[in-house]
Protein backbone atom coordinates (compact mmCIF):
# COMPACT_ATOMS: atom_id res chain seq x y z
CA UNK A 1 0.00 0.00 0.00
CA UNK A 2 2.94 2.65 1.38
CA UNK A 3 4.94 1.57 -1.68
CA UNK A 4 2.07 2.08 -4.85
CA UNK A 5 1.06 5.19 -2.80
CA UNK A 6 4.38 6.64 -3.06
CA UNK A 7 4.97 5.04 -6.42
CA UNK A 8 1.24 7.02 -7.56
CA UNK A 9 2.84 10.54 -6.20
CA UNK A 10 6.01 10.07 -8.21
CA UNK A 11 4.37 9.40 -11.46
CA UNK A 12 1.90 12.21 -10.65
CA UNK A 13 4.90 14.43 -9.89
CA UNK A 14 6.36 13.53 -13.33
CA UNK A 15 3.07 14.21 -15.15
CA UNK A 16 3.53 17.36 -17.87
CA UNK A 17 1.93 20.43 -16.90
CA UNK A 18 -0.10 23.03 -18.89
CA UNK A 19 1.83 26.08 -19.08
CA UNK A 20 -1.26 28.30 -18.32
CA UNK A 21 -1.74 26.86 -14.53
CA UNK A 22 2.27 27.88 -13.75
CA UNK A 23 2.05 31.64 -15.26
CA UNK A 24 -1.69 31.96 -13.13
CA UNK A 25 0.28 30.93 -10.23
CA UNK A 26 3.19 33.05 -10.83
CA UNK A 27 1.01 35.83 -11.44
CA UNK A 28 -1.01 35.49 -8.43
CA UNK A 29 2.00 34.71 -6.08
CA UNK A 30 3.46 38.15 -7.30
CA UNK A 31 0.48 39.68 -6.34
CA UNK A 32 0.02 38.69 -2.91
CA UNK A 33 3.28 39.35 -2.11
CA UNK A 34 2.89 43.21 -3.55
CA UNK A 35 0.15 43.14 -1.26
CA UNK A 36 1.75 41.70 1.61
CA UNK A 37 4.57 43.58 1.52
CA UNK A 38 2.51 46.99 0.89
CA UNK A 39 0.89 46.55 4.08
CA UNK A 40 3.96 46.38 5.81
CA UNK A 41 4.80 49.74 4.95
CA UNK A 42 0.74 51.07 5.38
CA UNK A 43 0.01 49.91 8.66
CA UNK A 44 4.18 50.29 9.64
CA UNK A 45 4.94 46.81 10.88
CA UNK A 46 7.91 47.18 9.84
CA UNK A 47 9.57 49.21 12.45
CA UNK A 48 6.48 47.40 14.90
CA UNK A 49 7.98 44.23 14.14
CA UNK A 50 11.47 44.43 13.51
CA UNK A 51 12.79 47.59 15.07
CA UNK A 52 10.97 48.25 18.23
CA UNK A 53 11.24 45.01 20.37
CA UNK A 54 13.59 44.51 22.24
CA UNK A 55 13.48 41.18 22.38
CA UNK A 56 13.93 38.58 19.34
CA UNK A 57 13.72 34.99 19.60
CA UNK A 58 16.92 33.12 17.81
CA UNK A 59 17.29 30.34 16.09
CA UNK A 60 19.95 27.95 17.83
CA UNK A 61 23.42 29.03 16.67
CA UNK A 62 22.21 31.47 15.48
CA UNK A 63 22.13 33.83 18.27
CA UNK A 64 25.18 36.49 17.18
CA UNK A 65 23.13 37.21 14.35
CA UNK A 66 21.35 40.55 15.06
CA UNK A 67 18.00 42.51 13.16
CA UNK A 68 19.09 44.64 10.08
CA UNK A 69 18.80 48.45 11.41
CA UNK A 70 16.09 50.65 9.66
CA UNK A 71 18.52 51.91 6.61
CA UNK A 72 18.39 48.11 5.41
CA UNK A 73 15.04 46.86 6.52
CA UNK A 74 13.35 49.65 4.69
CA UNK A 75 15.46 48.93 1.13
CA UNK A 76 14.64 45.09 1.29
CA UNK A 77 10.67 46.27 1.75
CA UNK A 78 10.79 48.47 -1.18
CA UNK A 79 12.78 45.98 -3.16
CA UNK A 80 10.32 43.14 -2.16
CA UNK A 81 7.55 45.82 -3.31
CA UNK A 82 9.21 46.74 -6.75
CA UNK A 83 11.32 43.90 -8.09
CA UNK A 84 8.46 41.16 -7.87
CA UNK A 85 7.05 42.52 -10.90
CA UNK A 86 10.77 41.67 -12.90
CA UNK A 87 11.13 38.49 -14.09
CA UNK A 88 15.30 38.07 -13.86
CA UNK A 89 14.84 38.88 -10.24
CA UNK A 90 12.43 36.20 -9.57
CA UNK A 91 14.66 33.99 -7.35
CA UNK A 92 15.85 37.16 -5.36
CA UNK A 93 12.21 38.26 -4.59
CA UNK A 94 11.46 35.04 -3.62
CA UNK A 95 13.97 34.65 -1.56
CA UNK A 96 13.33 38.18 0.25
CA UNK A 97 9.70 36.51 0.81
CA UNK A 98 10.86 33.91 2.86
CA UNK A 99 13.55 36.13 4.70
CA UNK A 100 10.86 38.31 6.20
CA UNK A 101 7.50 36.54 6.28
Amino acid sequence: MRKKLFSNLFFRASDPVPAWSLGLYRIIFGILLFILAFRYFANGWISRYFLDPSFHFKFYGFSWIGVFPGWVLYPLFVSLLFLRFLSPWESFTGFLFFVFF
